[in-house]
């Protein structure tokens, strides 16, 4: 009798179990279902970065990057277009033939390369394309953006190295923000498409996000220090990966720029100059030019040039003045073929 009543309550509990599995099952299902048609009202930072990468980025194939835009997409997301080219660029399509009279600068970087939540005509490439076309001497000049969100310096440079390098560029322009020490993690495909395309996903993660945020009020200050900890890997890789692109540059004669934007809370009091030392020194041992754009954004209010209240990337008016600044460089150093404006 024992072990019939043992057998009973297994099978009463392995019910059970089965009944909440599809009780989940159903919910899951119908939240899904209500976040699909309610989700303009809940959309954030957070949600439309995660349709971004759903809807725009891929798996690579390559081992050092997690992912890569696919070419040809098109979406709306925190209020303005993304659109991809052939090569996956938020771009126009160039022929990969130079014409003699063009000079042509390879933008890397990562969403604030990319131009997130501005329009891809106020992004600093287009920017500097459009001023130095218009005091230039004769020639074309062609501002290639390579940007993509979640990039690091390594995947950078893998991604000139697969897509770039064949478009024959004078000048490459490495775009550095204080992240990009952080190493990627590259899913499961599983566990990859079940997180691009679940709403739910979408919604609980962005309020683990926010809980983290209000859990660590100031843990980005020590999130960055670990960055450029001596021991942490993400370090030494982002260093090698610019030691790798000052050789490349230097072996088939393209110049190099390494240009540095600051972390964009506090201009005033900044926290961070260790990591732009580490790049400042990193630039000249490998014989780079070097552009720090901290001294030109001091003379804002970081809110100014926010994206959004909720997002500290920069907007039209950030982009503007990096364009300015870089503009200013280049044209100083002589590092463009053009005359000085009048």
């Amino acid at each position: 009798m024992s072990n019939k009543k043992s057998n009973k309550k297994n099978r009463n509990v392995l019910g059970n179990i089965i009944l909440a599995c599809i009780a989940l099952f159903v919910f899951l299902f119908f939240m899904e279902i209500v976040l699909r048609i309610a989700y303009p009202l809940y959309s954030n930072y957070n949600t439309e970065m995660w349709r971004y990468a759903g809807d725009i980025k891929i798996p690579s194939s390559n081992e050092f990057v997690s992912h890569e835009h696919a070419p040809n997409k098109s979406g709306l997301y925190y209020g303005t277009t993304i659109t991809t080219n052939a090569d996956g660029f938020r771009d126009y399509n160039y022929d990969v033939k130079k014409p003699s009279s063009t000079y042509r600068i390879m933008m890397l970087g990562d969403s604030i390369t990319l131009g997130w939540g501005v329009n891809s005509s106020d992004t600093f490439s287009k920017r500097i394309e459009r001023k130095i076309n218009n005091i230039s001497n004769g020639k074309k000049f062609e501002v290639i953006n390579t940007g993509i969100g979640g990039y690091n310096t390594k995947m950078e440079v893998e991604l000139l190295k697969q897509k770039g390098l064949k478009y024959n560029p004078d000048l490459i322009i490495l775009n550095y923000y204080i992240n990009d020490p952080e190493l990627p993690r590259k899913p499961s495909i599983t566990f990859y498409y079940l997180q691009k395309n679940l709403y739910t996903y979408a919604f609980f993660w962005d309020k683990f996000s926010n809980l983290l945020l209000r859990l660590k009020n100031e843990s980005y200050l020590n999130y960055y220090s670990q960055l450029y900890g001596n021991s942490y890997e993400g370090r030494q890789v982002m260093l090698q990966s610019i030691g790798e692109l000052a050789k490349i540059a230097h072996e088939k004669n393209i110049k190099l720029l390494i240009v540095v934007y600051p972390e964009f809370h506090n201009f005033k009091n900044y926290e961070f100059d260790y990591a732009t030392n580490l790049v400042r020194n990193a630039s000249a041992s490998n014989s780079a030019y070097f552009l720090d754009l901290l001294p030109y954004f001091k003379k804002v209010n970081p809110e100014s040039v926010w994206v959004s209240y909720e997002d500290a990337h920069p907007n039209a008016l950030g982009h503007s003045i990096a364009a300015d600044a870089i503009t200013e460089y280049l044209i100083e150093k002589n590092i463009v073929p053009m005359q000085k404006a009048k």
